[in-house]
């Protein structure tokens, strides 16, 4: 790397987009040319640049087991879901009913009637039924 120093008299002369400099370094006349871009690139040489203002991203609360477990959403959260936790809860009661429940010769009977009306599958109604989907839906 070749330093100038000021006893080396540079002269420095600058077009639109070359920098040329003028010295004589031990007595040897040199010419160094330099892209203009080259010095707005290099970090030493680059003027101050202006802050670029950050990005404010709002705090978002920790969500509770009731919204979710980890990254997979529960309830109306997820995006998957095609019932709502007041028709969960309407099924609940509609399945802890004694008079609506004896009005069926089977359990399997009553899934796929309340599932017409939810139009959801039958299977849906049983997981409620069997708690193992919408734990989280009390009546």
């Amino acid at each position: 790397m070749l330093h100038i120093k000021p006893e080396h008299n540079p002269q420095v002369e600058i077009s639109n987009d070359l920098m040329v400099v003028k010295a004589t370094i031990d007595e040897v006349e040199t010419i160094i040319t330099v892209p203009v871009d080259s010095l707005i690139n290099n970090k030493d040489l680059k003027p101050e640049a202006k802050a670029k203002p950050r990005r404010v991203v709002p705090l978002i609360p920790k969500r509770s087991y009731t919204t979710s477990i980890g990254k997979n959403r529960i309830g109306e959260l997820n995006g998957m879901a095609k019932l709502k936790e007041s028709q969960v809860r309407e099924i609940l009661q509609m399945l802890s009913d004694e008079n609506y429940t004896s009005s069926y010769n089977s359990k399997t009977e009553m899934y796929i009637d309340l599932a017409k009306v939810y139009n959801v599958s039958h299977s849906c109604i049983m997981l409620i039924d069997n708690k193992r989907t919408w734990k989280h839906v009390t009546i």
